[in-house]
């Protein structure tokens, strides 16, 4: 489970910046009891408000791009604050607060353009390893964890942090290396902070929903509830590229010796047995069917926490909240996976779906650098007589991270026929 990201001189994010996922003291609604850590309880939702230009998908962005150089398959994301000459010479940097099976880990790294330049996981208080760039092989430390079992061991695992490439972390360069006592933690980091941009798709869903019935079917019933118009989904399937549909609306799949291409079939209300392509659909329920997967019943798949960028992209509000409200209500077994995402739509702002926990706000400040706060930092007496009227409150600009618009008679307007030159 996530419980904070901090990033620092990337992209709009010029100062360490912190989003935590930590329930305040008190706060049990919309939360996690975290396994193996009394007391501390995280969010299961968080929303993120700004305006635009203001750094949300910056920050989707950070989570992304670190993500994915942890995997082992990404440039190093530096991206230093580009409104301070200053910064050029300064690395980026990122960390992840995270709970996995009951024991608490700090993981972070500092790049630039050519190296990483520092790296450190924790357990706890204690160093599992660091990593430092120096003039020739890296500076390496190795913590009690890795400093325990056959001297052997500890030699491989030095020898493999010692020759570990200047452009690539050591954290997935020892999991690839099978130093079993990390492998875990890559394995979460990589894969179980999950990135969704709106134009996102999610890998393999034809083959899921051709290979579970199960699947096929809540995806059926799903799309109908929300009045899509769609009452059953059908998976094609050929040998060759059907000719009738775009390539981003045929999935291909090597599949015992063979070339399987896939495409949906949507069987509408009325249509008397006629059927639709996915390209024919509208771009909301297109957005549907890439987020679907994570209202999905998956037993016995670890604690994820999703992070969604625009949310609310091609939309309708009911529809997103009927989205969160599914989420909230998954069974025991999905009730520990987290959703981060950021939002425009302030029709949420009801009091009711989402509390003042799960609310931060992204703004700029007048050097252009993005900055975080969250709406459970205010006084609470003041947020108890706004819990009706949230969405009011943030619109007259009480909690910041709106546009603040210049008059109308000061703003730009194109020129009247008149006023035209030759």
């Amino acid at each position: 489970m996530l419980l904070q990201f901090t990033v620092e001189n990337f992209l709009s994010f010029r100062d360490e910046t912190s989003l935590s996922m930590r329930a305040p003291p008190g706060v049990t609604e919309q939360t996690i009891e975290v396994p193996g850590q009394p007391g501390l309880r995280v969010m299961r939702i968080t929303a993120l408000y700004g305006a635009n230009a203001s750094g949300k998908s910056n920050l989707v962005g950070a989570i992304q791009a670190a993500t994915a150089l942890i995997a082992g398959d990404a440039p190093l994301p530096h991206g230093p604050f580009w409104l301070d000459e200053r910064s050029n010479s300064r690395p980026s940097r990122f960390q992840f607060d995270f709970v996995l099976q009951g024991r608490r880990y700090t993981y972070g790294f500092e790049v630039d353009a050519s190296r990483v330049v520092s790296e450190w996981l924790f357990e706890g208080e204690g160093l599992i390893f660091s990593r430092e760039a120096g003039e020739g092989e890296p500076r390496v430390e190795l913590g009690d964890p890795l400093r325990q079992g056959e001297t052997s061991h500890q030699q491989r695992i030095l020898f493999v942090a010692k020759g570990v490439p200047d452009r690539r972390l050591l954290l997935p360069e020892m999991a690839e290396r099978h130093v079993h006592e990390v492998r875990p933690l890559h394995e979460w980091l990589s894969k179980g902070v999950i990135s969704i941009r709106p134009e996102t798709r999610y890998r393999g869903l034809y083959r899921n929903l051709s290979l579970n019935p199960k699947l096929r079917q809540f995806y059926s019933d799903s799309l109908q509830a929300m009045d899509t118009g769609i009452q059953e989904i059908r998976v094609i399937d050929s040998e060759q590229m059907p000719e009738s549909s775009r390539q981003d609306t045929v999935e291909l799949s090597e599949e015992n010796g063979r070339r399987v291409w896939r495409r949906l079939e949507f069987v509408h209300q009325g249509s008397a047995g006629q059927t639709l392509l996915e390209e024919h659909e509208s771009d909301g329920t297109r957005r549907l069917l890439h987020l679907l997967p994570l209202l999905y019943a998956r037993p016995h798949v670890p604690p994820n926490t999703f992070v969604i960028d625009e949310l609310d992209r091609s939309l309708h509000t009911s529809l997103t909240r009927r989205f969160l409200e599914d989420f909230l209500a998954q069974g025991p077994t999905d009730a520990t996976h987290q959703l981060l995402f950021t939002t425009h739509d302030t029709n949420l702002l009801n009091g009711r779906l989402l509390i003042p926990a799960a609310i931060w706000f992204v703004e700029k400040d007048r050097g252009g650098a993005s900055h975080l706060h969250s709406l459970a930092e205010y006084n609470s007496g003041q947020l108890a007589r706004l819990t009706e009227r949230l969405e009011e409150g943030y619109l007259q600009g009480r909690f910041g991270a709106i546009p603040f618009l210049a008059p109308r008679d000061l703003a730009w307007s194109p020129r009247r026929e008149e006023d035209r030159g030759p």
